[in-house]
C-alpha cells in the first residue's frame, strides 16, 4: 500500500499546483473514494453467486 500512496500524494501535489488546482485535487482524491465502491459491487456479486452454488470458502 505504501507504494501507490506516495504514487497519491504526488499525484495531488501536482493537481493543486497545476492548472485545475483544488477542484483537481479534490475531484481526483473522490473518484479515489468512488472506485473501490464500484469493485466491490462485482466482488460482492461473485461472492453471493458462490454461496448459492455452496462452493464458497
Amino acid at each position: 500500500m505504501i507504494p501507490s500512496h506516495t504514487v497519491n500524494y504526488v499525484l495531488y501535489i501536482v493537481f493543486l499546483l497545476g492548472p485545475l488546482g483544488l477542484i483537481g485535487a479534490i475531484g481526483y482524491h473522490f473518484g479515489g473514494d468512488f472506485f473501490p465502491f464500484l469493485a466491490m459491487k462485482d466482488t460482492l456479486r461473485e461472492y453471493r453467486l458462490r454461496f448459492r452454488s455452496g462452493t464458497f470458502v
